[in-house]
């Protein structure tokens, strides 16, 4: 999905992979890019989205986030899951805020990068002056070839208050 203006909810469905490429710019969000606009997933499923490049940075594998503060991101249900970028394999958030809570199930994202070792966090990365709040579901099993196997907090504010991260 592209840039959507105003709100993206998600409460069923698949969305199955999707691929961001480019060799000029950064590509943004395999499977789902929303800048400026509310984001919400409520259920349903996001998986196997990948923004790769050769020679560039490549930010979030399926979900790219930016906002200023008038937007809000929450995830309080469904599965995001089996991405792949150079950061944020599953959810990179560029600005803004991102809430996780309830049953959320983020898992499985991979951040990798063919000609570089600065990369990570495998599910979820934090830029810039952006935050994560956690209160309930799960952020499991990432992998980053070099920091943040599950959680990369990069300039951002990370509140941990329930839920569970394991496995990165």
């Amino acid at each position: 999905l592209g840039n959507v203006p105003g709100n993206l909810n998600i409460s069923g469905g698949v969305i199955n992979g999707g691929i961001a490429t480019s060799e000029e710019t950064s590509p943004c969000g395999g499977a789902i890019y929303v800048s400026n606009a509310n984001f919400t997933m409520t259920g349903g499923k996001v998986t196997g989205g990948q923004a790769i490049a050769e020679a560039k940075t490549t930010l979030g594998g399926n979900i790219y986030l930016s906002a200023n503060k008038n937007y809000s991101f929450n995830i309080s249900g469904g599965v995001v899951e089996d991405g792949i970028a150079s950061n944020g394999g599953n959810i990179y958030v560029a600005n803004g805020n991102l809430t996780i809570s309830g049953d959320a199930l983020i898992t499985r994202g991979v951040s990798h990068r063919l000609v570089s070792n600065n990369n990570g966090g495998g599910n979820v990365f934090l830029q810039k002056a952006t935050s994560l709040t956690m209160d309930g579901g799960s952020i499991t099993d990432g992998t980053a070839t070099s920091y943040g196997g599950n959680v990369a907090c990069r300039g951002g504010l990370f509140t941990f208050s329930g839920g569970i991260i394991s496995g990165g």
